[in-house]
């Protein structure tokens, strides 16, 4: 495996397939998305409903 590239965006990804585990680090182009997103909230859903 190659070292990581400064300045470089990275998306870590686990893949599962029955029992195997996999996992996989794609370079993602950083000069069209910004470095960090925000993700929205997860909203809670109330079980007592």
């Amino acid at each position: 495996m190659q070292f990581l590239k400064d300045d470089y965006t990275y998306l870590a990804v686990e893949i599962i397939r029955g029992d195997t585990i996999r996992y996989a680090l794609l370079e993602i182009p950083s000069d069209k998305v910004p470095r960090f997103v925000n993700l929205p909230q997860k909203r809670r859903v109330d079980a007592s409903r």
